[in-house]
């Protein structure tokens, strides 16, 4: 509508064709919510506080917009990911803190639920939800003395995983997730084979680790998205490490929060360094990417292909 000589601007009207009234979760998803909402209340007001909450908890609603951009920018985003490298990350620390107390079999049963609380809180993604089937399983190897290696693992994890929730397994993060972890169990022995000799070999292991998980995934990333960052191979080899001990770090900062309230500023400033050498690596991954576009996945394939038998052999 106008007023009086109809030179005014026109007011901008709105129409509602429905209300739709949301109830507040109930039950067990209301606990998840008060959880996942006091841990985020703990961390957020911090520097660090959102990439935190994004590596413990998928939860990116406070991370750092730039950030973001910068972790696309130098083919990182996987690091990210909730994953098989997060859910690891805290087995080794519950498996750290209770063999000795309650010997190795109680620890893993303990571990077990723990885990199994932690992927409900984040949620149940594909690729949080296929490591901890996998850990499942090799328990369950474990208990019964069966030997196993990794591939039948990942392979009845597959099975396992499509017959409970077929959609999440048609998703593109579930199939990268697969695909980057065949990589990595593959082709990152005789990576690490060729690399170990010329930098040290936690470096040596990631970078192996990073590089296989690229050679694998890459035509993928290409059929989907068009481009490469192949910076990835290295910075994310580093920021890898970094998110780890970041990550080991955010758990420390969180138990003091609730325990001992006066001690968390202490680890916070640890956190606070670490975050920033993690920011400044990040901006100088980006400033050197190069970006590869409008590759073909098939193309890329023949390319994985190559690089992977090169390796090998």
């Amino acid at each position: 509508s106008k007023d009086g000589n109809g030179d005014a601007a026109p007011i901008p009207t709105f129409a509602a064709s429905r209300v739709v009234k949301l109830w507040g979760p109930s039950g067990l998803e209301k606990l998840r919510f008060t959880l996942r909402k006091s841990l985020v209340q703990q961390l957020r007001g911090l520097e660090w506080g959102g990439f935190a909450a994004a590596l413990l908890l998928g939860f990116r609603d406070d991370l750092d917009q730039e950030v973001t951009a910068l972790y696309r920018k130098t083919g990182s985003s996987h690091v990210l990911a909730l994953s098989g490298m997060h859910l690891g990350i805290i087995a080794a620390l519950l498996a750290f803190v209770l063999r000795k107390p309650l010997g190795i079999r109680m620890s893993l049963f303990v571990s077990l639920g723990v885990l199994f609380v932690y992927v409900y809180l984040a949620g149940f993604q594909p690729s949080l939800s296929r490591s901890h089937l996998m850990y499942i399983l090799m328990l369950l190897c474990f208990f019964q003395g069966i030997p196993f290696s990794l591939l039948p693992i990942i392979g009845l994890s597959f099975i396992i995983q499509l017959l409970i929730d077929p959609v999440g397994i048609a998703s593109l993060s579930a199939m990268l997730s697969y695909a980057a972890l065949i990589g990595i169990v593959l082709l990152s022995p005789p990576m690490l084979d060729v690399v170990k000799g010329w930098l040290p070999l936690a470096l040596a292991a990631s970078l192996a680790t990073s590089l296989g998980a690229f050679t694998a995934t890459a035509p993928l990333v290409a059929g989907f998205f068009g481009v490469l960052y192949p910076i990835g191979i290295f910075v994310g080899a580093l920021l890898g490490v970094l998110a780890s001990l970041f990550m080991i770090g955010s758990i420390l900062y969180l138990t003091v929060s609730y325990i001992l309230p006066p001690v968390s500023p202490f680890v916070g400033l640890g956190l606070e360094v670490l975050y920033r050498i993690h920011l400044l690596l990040l901006r100088y991954g980006a400033n050197i990417s190069v970006e590869w576009k409008n590759i073909n996945w098939v193309i890329t394939g023949l390319g994985s292909l190559a690089m992977a038998s090169l390796f090998v052999y």
